[in-house]
């Protein structure tokens, strides 16, 4: 008989066909097998034991005639398929990323229940559609979700159990106000770093920016936080409770709503009124000018008046919180948590009133100073002692500054005598800021007013020039700085040939 192949071959005897890679697969045959009876209960699907030849498939293989055929294949499962992912979540649905089907898989289906339930649900999958949706969850509530694959004869193999928990949407849209108040404060700063105050000032302009700034860095950090929070509590791996620990943490922290729209609230009224009066000053001719040195070196000036904002740069309560919570290393200026931060501000009923007045000086001084060696400018400048505004003079030349303050009213002057031509009258005395002492007087029916200096040692003053049977205007001056003058009010004064006198007081103002 010839030999198959003539070449002798080494331990022939001790050659077998059960090699270990061979035993596990018919060990993993006899699993599946096993399986498929217990699965298969009804009459119509019979297992047989056979025992045939099958080179390609060495050890053992399962061979299914289908549907009455003659002609077997080999019965090939499912691979076991991916977990699902979560993609999203949303009020009581979830969509969910699963991998495709492999080649031994006809159908499909992602269960799901309750983690106390025994039952799942089931959920059938296109093979065509790479997610699946489920809609019927209920908050607060964790589910067991796991992906399956079904071969022939209803053979099915899933894929490892994750967990799930959907969150109430309250607690999402409740998430998604605090990020959504964050994007509209960052937005309004922006807004206002466009005012004309803002751009004008810088104090005012870094404060905006460090409100912006701030708000920025917390954002992006919480929304951090929330997202890993999420998706701790959405694998089961945190409780709920600790969104909710996160969000009250958020409402007792300097960035809460409440704080940053009264913030944004005060600025806005600051801003308003500061822009109102830095029209005005530029509507008087005064200019903005940061570069204080170039006119203090200017030979050719004498006098420099600044209409000075003197609190733009004081601590803002909030900015100081803000900055703290986001950097705790750092020292506090205060540790005390003061109340109500976002809603304090410099601006006071007084205040505004005291920041009239001086611009209302302020425009007189430029209106009686035209010459081109007093030079007007609008600063910005902290001063604790004159909060809201003040009036600096460098005076002569000098790089030291002083607060403008004008002369008192005086009290009108009192007749004390009339004789013929000539009347005394009693005056009142200089106040610190009255630099010059003047009486004006006029007759009644002319314009312009004639003076008599007044020696500030005297507390009365005698008018020789005056004509009998005549009604004349009289009003007290002091003068201060810069030729500033404040007139007192009005008196009438009627002379006679005789030493008959008449006084009538006016109460009205010629300043």
């Amino acid at each position: 008989m010839m030999k198959r192949n003539s070449e002798k071959k080494p331990n022939a005897g001790s050659q077998t066909w059960l090699t270990g890679s061979i035993r596990e697969t018919m060990k993993k045959h006899l699993k599946i097998f096993t399986e498929l009876i217990l699965s298969n209960g009804d009459q119509t699907t019979v297992f047989l034991v056979t025992s045939k030849e099958h080179t390609i498939h060495p050890g053992s293989c399962i061979l299914l005639y289908e549907n009455g055929s003659d002609e077997a294949s080999c019965f090939t499962p499912p691979s076991e398929p991916a977990c699902p992912v979560i993609e999203q979540i949303s009020g009581h649905s979830v969509v969910l990323k699963v991998s495709p089907a492999c080649p031994g898989t006809e159908e499909l289906r992602l269960l799901y229940k309750m983690k106390e339930e025994k039952d799942w649900k089931s959920q059938s999958v296109l093979q065509s559609h790479d997610t699946v949706t489920l809609t019927d969850l209920s908050p607060d509530t964790e589910y067991e979700m796991k992906y399956a694959a079904m071969g022939k004869l209803k053979y099915t193999i899933h894929s490892d159990v994750i967990h799930l928990r959907v969150i109430d949407k309250k607690l999402i849209d409740a998430k998604d106000s605090v990020l959504e108040t964050l994007s509209l404060i960052e937005n309004k700063c922006s807004e206002l770093m466009e005012n004309n105050s803002a751009v004008t000032f810088s104090a005012i302009h870094r404060k905006i920016q460090d409100m912006m700034k701030y708000c920025q860095t917390y954002k992006q950090d919480l929304h951090n936080r929330i997202k890993s929070m999420i998706q701790s509590i959405q694998a089961c791996e945190k409780d709920i409770s600790a969104l909710t620990d996160l969000l009250q943490a958020h409402e007792e922290s300097p960035f809460n709503k409440s704080d940053l729209t009264e913030w944004l609230t005060v600025k806005e009224k600051e801003l308003k009124e500061v822009d109102v009066i830095l029209q005005q000053l530029r509507d008087s001719g005064a200019e903005v000018n940061n570069n204080l040195d170039s006119f203090l070196l200017d030979t050719s000036i004498k006098n420099l008046v600044c209409y000075t904002f003197s609190s733009l740069d004081l601590p803002d309560d909030l900015l100081s919180d803000q900055e703290h919570f986001l950097n705790p290393q750092m020292m506090k200026r205060n540790s005390e948590k003061k109340p109500n931060a976002g809603s304090q501000t410099w601006l006071t009923g007084s205040i505004r009133e005291t920041m009239k007045k001086h611009l209302k000086i302020f425009k007189e001084l430029i209106l009686s100073n035209g010459d081109q060696t007093t030079v007007f400018l609008i600063a910005s400048k902290e001063h604790t002692i004159h909060p809201g505004s003040c009036i600096l003079l460098y005076e002569n030349g000098s790089d030291e500054a002083s607060c403008f303050t004008p002369p008192s009213e005086p009290a009108c002057p009192v007749i004390e005598q009339i004789s013929g031509h000539s009347v005394v009258l009693k005056v009142s005395p200089a106040c610190p800021a009255t630099e010059e002492l003047r009486l004006l007087y006029k007759m009644k029916e002319e314009k312009d007013w004639k003076s008599q200096s007044v020696l500030q040692s005297h507390d009365t003053v005698t008018l020789t020039d005056l004509s009998p049977d005549t009604e004349y205007e009289m009003k007290y001056a002091a003068m201060g700085k810069l030729n500033y003058t404040v007139h007192s009010d009005v008196i009438r004064v009627t002379t006679h040939t005789t030493n008959i006198r008449e006084v009538h007081c006016l109460f009205m103002k010629t300043h």
